[in-house]
C-alpha cells in the first residue's frame, strides 16, 4: 500500500471485496503505543453499500492502516466484515445503524476514544433536495477500544444512543473533543433544515454522559473570504509551537462565494481559553494543488500529528468532478511541516 507517485497522495480505495474498495475518507493519523505503530482510522464504503443511502458521504465502516514510519502503509486485516475494526450497529434502532464516519480520536486514561458520527435510513425534512435522502439522519457517537482495533460502543442519551441531540436541524456530523481542564468540549458540525450554511454547535461535559449546550462556535472576528459558508471540520489542539496562542484550530473552510462553488481549503484559527476564536491568518494554509494533480478541486478535512518539531497533516482531497476519471483520484493525502509553520506545509511523496 503506498502512493501512486503523486506529491501528496497517500492512498485510496482498497481492494475488491474489502470495506473500502468504494470510498474512503476521514484519516486521523496517531501514534499508538499499543501497537507501537502510527495508526490511521478512516472510513469506508464498499461497492455493496445500499444504492442511494447518504450519495453525498463515504461512510459506511471504520477501518485501519499502520505504519512504522508514517510513509509506508499496510491496511490492517480487522475482524468485522471486509478487514473493518467497527462496523454498523446491528441494532435496527440505533442512530449508527446504517453508516458509520469518522471524526477525532484521542488516547485518554488508557484507553483510544473515537468520537464518529453515523446515520440510521431515516431521511430528514430538508429543504435542500440534495440531502432528502435516507442516511443523512445523522449524529455523533463515542467507542472506547483498549488497543485501537477492539471497539465498543458507549451509547449516550440522545437519538438511538447518540451522544447529543440536534433538534429540528439535520446532519450532525463530523464530532471533534478536546479538554479544558475537568471539561470535555464536544463540537459537531450542523446544517440547519434550509441547508444555508454550516454551522458549528458546542457541547460540555465533565463525565462524558451528561453534555451541556454552549451554543454556535464563538468568533472574535468577522469571517474571511474563504470561511464565508462556514466550517466543516475541525481539529483543536494545544499550540504545537507555530499558532501564537494556547489553543488552535485547523479546519476545513468553505467559501460561500457563488463563483467559488463551495471550495474548500484548510484555514487556522487560535484561542486563549479555548472558546472563542480568531483567524491566526489572512488566508488559508494550504489549498488545492496546480491544474492536473489528483487534488487540483478541493482539499479538506486536516488532521494534525506532532512529530517532533514537525506537523504532519492527513486530509483529504480531489481533483476536478468535471475531468473524466477524477473519481478515481480523490483520497487520503499527507503533506508536513518540517519546521512547524503552519504556512509551510509541503505535500509528501509516499
Amino acid at each position: 500500500m503506498s502512493g501512486n507517485g503523486q506529491p501528496g497522495f497517500l492512498f485510496n480505495t482498497g481492494a475488491a471485496g474489502r470495506c473500502d474498495d468504494y470510498k474512503v475518507g476521514g484519516a486521523m493519523m496517531r501514534w499508538n503505543p499499543v501497537l507501537n505503530k502510527f495508526c490511521i482510522w478512516y472510513y469506508g464504503r464498499s461497492t455493496d453499500f445500499p444504492e442511494g443511502m447518504a450519495p453525498a458521504l463515504g461512510s459506511g465502516s471504520v477501518a485501519l492502516t499502520t505504519s512504522d514510519d508514517g510513509l509506508n502503509w499496510e491496511r490492517y486485516d480487522g475482524p468485522l466484515k471486509g478487514g473493518a475494526v467497527m462496523a454498523p450497529n446491528v441494532d435496527p434502532n440505533a442512530f449508527d445503524s446504517v453508516h458509520l464516519g469518522t471524526g477525532d480520536i484521542e488516547w485518554r486514561d488508557g484507553q483510544w476514544h473515537m468520537w464518529y458520527y453515523a446515520g440510521d435510513d431515516g431521511t430528514p425534512n430538508s429543504a435542500n433536495p440534495t440531502y432528502r435522502h435516507p442516511g443523512y439522519n445523522l449524529h455523533a457517537g463515542l467507542a472506547v477500544s483498549d488497543d485501537g482495533i477492539n471497539w465498543q460502543r458507549r451509547p449516550g442519551k440522545a437519538f438511538g444512543g447518540a451522544i447529543v441531540g440536534i433538534g429540528e436541524e439535520i446532519y450532525g456530523a463530523f464530532p471533534n473533543v478536546y479538554q479544558l481542564g475537568e471539561r470535555t468540549i464536544l463540537q459537531v458540525t450542523i446544517k440547519d433544515k434550509d441547508f444555508k450554511g454550516w454551522i458549528t454547535r458546542v457541547w460540555s461535559s465533565e463525565d462524558l454522559e451528561n453534555w451541556d449546550y454552549l451554543g454556535p462556535l464563538t468568533w472574535s472576528d468577522d469571517p474571511r473570504y474563504y470561511d464565508s459558508n462556514g466550517v466543516i471540520t475541525r481539529h483543536v489542539l494545544p499550540d504545537p509551537g507555530g499558532a501564537g496562542a494556547p489553543w488552535m484550530m485547523i479546519y476545513t473552510a468553505v467559501d460561500g462565494r457563488p463563483e467559488k462553488k463551495q471550495q474548500r481549503t484548510i484555514a487556522v484559527a487560535v484561542s486563549d481559553d479555548g472558546l472563542s476564536w480568531r483567524r491566526q491568518f489572512d488566508g488559508p494554509v494550504f489549498v488545492a494543488a496546480e491544474a492536473g494533480a489528483w487534488d487540483d478541486y478541493n482539499v479538506a478535512n486536516p488532521q494534525l500529528c506532532v512529530r517532533g518539531d514537525e506537523l504532519w497533516m492527513t486530509y483529504f482531497g480531489f481533483a476536478d468532478p468535471a475531468v473524466p476519471g477524477a473519481a478515481a483520484l480523490r483520497g487520503i493525502g499527507l503533506a508536513v511541516s518540517k519546521t512547524g509553520d503552519l504556512r509551510s506545509f509541503e505535500r509528501i511523496n509516499a
